[in-house]
């Protein structure tokens, strides 16, 4: 497959693209949100008795007239409970520890959806400017913190959410972008995990090769990074050790059985992620 056919496939998978031929105005959506949802957000920003409300980011591009716009937009779902009071909305993402961006409510906002003075439904972010975006994409990190009202949501973003903002920044500047990380990406996400493998002539179910391509989802979520080097490393001894034994592959499979539940669950446990970084560390020593 040429890279023409995996950018088309990059698109299909995070993008919607609308062409308005008539008011010559091209908008291109992202298909994936940026999430969070549940015991999460528990009285973050306001007072609620059940986890049934969500904070959701996507991204938004317009093109018109040789002018360009690109919005983080933000959606906050209705519950029992009702919505946030809004007061000072605003998410700073610090991009591998180096560049802080701030996005706001933009004050149109205030202008288009009144109720907005008082609650927090949906809106535009401020927009971003097509370098922002781009040192966006490129950053293998990015902390985030979600502030409004008297609430504040800290953590990082997982390596899920990094790709769908690259596979965004792919879409809609057709470059050559991240195309292995992110058609590996599609692949892992499209190819059940238990897929069994048939035979074509005796229709017989074959044992699946142990998934190479996969995230180690732990190390990832540890150091933050897909490409961070011990990620590598644990990846090289995984591909060169454990896939060649059979009490190796056993584990690898339990390994991505159990793993991406486990790292949705401490994702954003600062101290634990620490923890575990250590342990990763000391046995990357023995196994150097």
């Amino acid at each position: 497959m040429d890279n023409a056919e995996i950018k088309a496939k990059i698109k299909d998978y995070f993008v919607e693209i609308d062409d308005d031929k008539f008011t010559k105005v091209k908008r291109v959506n992202s298909k994936e949100e940026l999430k969070w949802e549940g015991a999460i957000l528990r009285n973050r920003f306001m007072l609620t008795s059940n986890d049934s409300h969500s904070l959701s980011l996507y991204i938004t591009y317009a093109h018109a007239d040789e002018r360009d716009a690109l919005y983080f937009k933000f959606g906050y779902s209705n519950t029992n409970d009702g919505y946030p009071a809004v007061e000072n909305f605003v998410i700073f993402l610090l991009l591998d520890e180096n560049k802080t961006i701030k996005l706001n409510i933009d004050s149109a906002d205030y202008r288009d959806y009144p109720h907005l003075n008082a609650y927090l439904q949906y809106g535009d972010l401020s927009s971003l400017s097509v370098s922002d975006f781009i040192q966006i994409a490129n950053a293998n990190k990015i902390d985030y913190s979600i502030r409004f009202g008297r609430g504040e949501l800290e953590g990082s973003f997982t390596e899920d959410e990094l790709n769908i903002i690259k596979g965004f920044y792919n879409a809609v500047f057709d470059e050559d972008f991240e195309i292995e990380r992110l058609s590996n990406y599609i692949k892992a996400k499209t190819i059940p995990e238990q897929e069994e493998v048939m035979n074509v002539d005796t229709d017989i179910p074959q044992p699946e090769e142990p998934k190479k391509a996969s995230g180690c989802y732990i190390a990832t979520m540890a150091y933050g990074s897909y490409e961070h080097p011990q990620v590598m490393l644990l990846r090289n001894f995984r591909d060169g050790y454990l896939a060649e034994r059979n009490w190796g592959i056993k584990f690898i499979e339990m390994y991505y059985k159990y793993s991406p539940k486990l790292v949705k669950r401490l994702e954003h446990k600062t101290v634990i992620n620490k923890v575990v970084r250590r342990c990763l560390d000391l046995f990357i020593k023995i196994i150097k």
